[in-house]
């Protein structure tokens, strides 16, 4: 009778998490007037991609209201600095699409895993997390729309509303906060500590520092 109850506990305890409440978050989406008009098409699959890279957050991301559309910085939609990266990032829209982005966080090349940079957010200073606001913006590159595609941007798209919530990068293998190879398969763990930030609760966790994506990957 005694392991019965035992293993009754256990189980209630695994079953716990996995029925804990979904939380949906509905964010703006503007589009530069330089993307695909027909890439419009697949935001919303996405958003199904990057929820289900957050489902171990019980965390869901939807699109609010209509499609629209900015300028800024180019009549090409490139963001080839941090005046441009900036520009973009005033507008009034949670989510940004352009055409390309050549610029981040200090970074000018290697981030993405296939040569650029797919996602720019405004992420949390090294050490200054509990001071420093976080500013709510992210910018993302327009992609393929085949299927695998999508699925990459659906991980790019769910790291950079890690750091919409606050969170910073965690270097370490697999991470999807991992600071380099941003939408890569591999990257997808995401601790319990992260998903309390992104479902709401305040962060401080440590930064990783800058990405360093030219160093050797083990």
């Amino acid at each position: 009778m005694q392991i019965i109850i035992v293993l009754c506990v256990g189980l209630l305890m695994w079953v716990g998490p996995a029925d804990a409440q979904q939380q949906p978050f509905s964010l703006t989406v503007g589009i530069h007037t330089a993307v695909d008009p027909d890439y419009k098409n697949k935001i919303d699959k996405i958003l199904e991609a990057a929820s289900k890279a957050l489902e171990q957050c019980n965390v869901t991301i939807e699109r609010k209201g209509d499609f629209g559309g900015f300028g800024s910085p180019n009549g090409n939609g490139e963001i080839t600095g941090p005046g441009e990266r900036d520009a973009v990032h005033r507008e009034n829209f949670d989510i940004k699409v352009v055409k390309s982005i050549g610029f981040c966080r200090g970074a000018a090349t290697g981030l993405g895993g296939l040569g650029g940079i797919f996602g720019c957010s405004w992420d949390p200073l090294p050490n200054k997390l509990p001071e420093t606001p976080q500013r709510k913006s992210i910018i993302v590159a327009e992609t393929k729309t085949n299927e695998l595609a999508i699925e990459f941007a659906g991980k790019v798209w769910a790291h950079e509303f890690g750091h919409f919530k606050g969170l910073p990068h965690r270097d370490e293998p697999n991470a999807l906060m991992v600071t380099c190879e941003v939408g890569e398969p591999q990257n997808k763990e995401i601790n319990s500590a992260e998903c309390s930030c992104v479902r709401g609760d305040r962060c401080d966790l440590p930064d990783s520092g800058p990405p360093h994506c030219d160093r050797p990957r083990p």
